[in-house]
Parts: structure tokens; sequence; C-alpha cells
């Protein structure tokens, strides 16, 4: 009896040195789960990173932390104590801010799988359109042929992927990739997609990833569009060989939804060029996405989104 209750005695010390902190991390506008958020306790320095749900949970492993810090591109960086972490009700809301590349800081998180593309990555660059985000990957090359009527050329790691044939394509899960396509099987035109909507996108580049199913032999990406806007958009913009676009995003829902961590937003687009070719494409596109992201119960949301795609240009072989 003496030596299990030193067993036992033994054991629960083990178990409260490796009690974890956990809590939430929301956008202090939105108040939307943040994803990819870098979580450290001090004076430990024992990291992790918070899930697509904003949640983050890091074990005690050395010593008691006395404080916790949060850090994300984009984002003010915030030092609180755990005492106070507590008092927040284990949810810490992260203002944003312009983005500053004056430091990096480099942290190893196991079991990552994939690579992902930050908002950061797309709002340095000027995105025209959603199949431009995948030039961000590196050695990967596409191309458009056509005038932008249908999806680009995609090539990578020695393969002409067509467009799409041997390169899988997602949004939030679902995917682009057509079965059956006069053009080529695994067609996948994602110009549907408002660039302005895409929050994140994960990719992966390598051997045939069987879980993603048989257009993956090169690769493939997901992306990931916004779930609440932080502001109402309106945007014209125009160029050359008369080219025109017109850009709406607007909130739906009022601020009490807001702070049940609900949002419904609307965003379109119409696009016109006739481009540089002798006889004009008259090329005219039309998209319209609808999303709504709500809060169900402490780990479960809901989200639910519509879009509509209508597009139109004359194509005469040279």
């Amino acid at each position: 009896m003496g030596l299990m209750l030193i067993i036992l005695l033994a054991l629960t010390d083990r178990i409260q040195a490796q009690t974890a902190v956990r809590g939430k991390v929301v956008d202090a506008i939105s108040l939307q789960p943040l994803e990819g958020v870098t979580v450290m306790l001090l004076p430990s320095k024992a990291s992790g990173i918070t899930d697509p749900l904003g949640v983050f949970a890091i074990r005690q492993v050395k010593e008691p932390a006395t404080d916790i810090s949060f850090s994300s591109v984009g984002f003010e960086s915030r030092i609180i104590s755990i005492a106070a972490l507590r008092n927040t009700n284990y949810r810490i809301a992260l203002t944003a801010r312009s983005i500053e590349l004056t430091s990096v800081t480099i942290s190893a998180h196991a079991g990552e799988q994939y690579t992902p593309i930050s908002r950061t990555d797309i709002a340095m660059r000027g995105v025209n359109n959603s199949q431009e985000v995948l030039r961000i990957i590196p050695g990967i090359v596409i191309g458009q042929h056509q005038g932008g009527g249908k999806a680009e050329q995609i090539f990578l790691r020695g393969f002409d992927a067509d467009h799409g044939t041997d390169f899988r394509l997602e949004v939030d899960g679902l995917p682009i990739n057509m079965v059956s396509h006069a053009h080529g099987q695994g067609f996948a035109d994602s110009h549907f997609i408002i660039p302005e909507i895409i929050q994140t996108v994960d990719f992966k580049k390598g051997p045939y990833t069987a879980s993603k199913g048989d257009f993956a032999t090169t690769g493939f990406v997901d992306f990931n569009t916004k779930n609440a806007l932080t502001e109402n958009t309106v945007k014209l913009e125009g160029g050359m060989f008369n080219t025109y676009r017109a850009l709406g995003m607007f909130n739906l829902l009022h601020n009490k939804a807001k702070e049940k961590q609900q949002s419904w937003y609307i965003a379109s687009e119409y696009r016109y060029s006739d481009a540089y070719f002798d006889n004009p494409q008259h090329f005219k596109r039309f998209n319209l996405f609808s999303k709504y992201n709500g809060r169900l119960s402490e780990h479960n949301y809901l989200t639910v989104s519509a879009t509509a795609f209508w597009l139109l240009w004359s194509h005469r072989p040279f």
C-alpha cells in the first residue's frame, strides 16, 4: 500500500506539472476566431499555434508559466499574465495593425502538414484574380492562352498539369476540379472566387496525396475564404484596352450579431475587357458570393456559403 501511495503521488505531481494552458484568440473587430496565431508561455517559452477555431492548448512541461504572449503578422502582439488570462474568461482579442516586416520570428510546430499562404502574402501583391494567387507558390508556373475565359494552364514539378488534370484545387474544402469536362478531366476554373474574399491558401507540392484524390498528382491548393468582413468596401478600377472592374462587399448583420460571433456578408464583382487582341474579346464576368458563419457552442460553428458565376466572351482562333 505504501509503494502504491508513493507511485500515485509521483504521478499526481507529474500530471500537475503538465497542466495545459487553454484559451481562444479572436479578432478584436469581427470577434471571429484567428487561426495560426503563435502563443508562447513565459518564461519556459513553450509554444503552440491556434487551430481553425482560434483555440490553443499548451502543456506546462518545465515550469509554471507567469505570462503568455500572442503574436501574428498583421496584428498587435500582446503579453498578459496568466491571472489576467483567467479574468478574460480565457479569450484574447488581437487588434489589426499595418503590416510591418521589421522582424521575423521562426518557430517549429510538429505535425503541420501543409504550407500556408497568409493574407499578408496576398495583400502585398496586386492579385487581379484568384488563380494569380497560385504564382505565390514557389516553383509553379501558370499561363493564360485564351484571354481569361477559362482556367489557366498549370506547370509544376516537371508536369504539364493542363488546366487542373494533375493539380487539385479546393475552396473551403469543396473540390473545384470537374470529373468530366470537354476540355479535359479535372478542369479547374477558380475565377468564380473574388480575390478580396480570400483569407488564406494552403498548399502542398510533392508526390501523389491519396487523401486528395486522383487529381493531386503534383500537389494541391486549398482556398479559404473570409468568415467575416472588417468593413464594407466599394471599389472601381479601370485600365487599358477598355478594362473595367467594379467590386462591392457588404456586411448584412448588425453589431449585436457580431458580439455573438455571427457574421453574414455578400460580395459581388463585375469585370469587362476587350483585351489586346485585334478582334476584341468583349470579355464579361460576374461573380456573386455570400457567406454566413455563426457560433453554435464553444467548439461548434455553422458555415453556409453560396456562389453564382456568369461568363461570356468572344474567342476567335488566329
